[in-house]
């Protein structure tokens, strides 16, 4: 948790919106304002194990998996009402 406590969190933002909840990207962040996946820093040495377990987890290899996202919600915030895009 010290690690995660001393990322550079930034709001989330979809087109005009801006998310109750801010974010870190690695290996890539989708800018919703152009519809483009970009590239960003790839995961950090304190997720690899983490990254490990999940790739066992759905049975891949744990190099397969290159993009992560951490997600800080404030207490109280709720996951409300939203679309993915296609």
């Amino acid at each position: 948790m010290a690690e995660v406590e001393r990322l550079p969190f930034a709001n989330a933002r979809y087109k005009e919106w801006t998310a109750n909840r801010r974010v870190v990207s690695y290996g890539g962040r989708y800018d919703f304002t152009i519809n483009e996946l970009l590239p960003e820093s790839p995961i950090p040495p304190f997720l690899v194990e983490l990254r490990a377990a999940a790739a066992q987890f759905v049975s891949v290899p744990a190099a397969a998996l290159t993009h992560a996202l951490v997600a800080e919600y404030s207490r109280g915030t709720q996951l409300g009402w939203h679309r993915d895009v296609p």
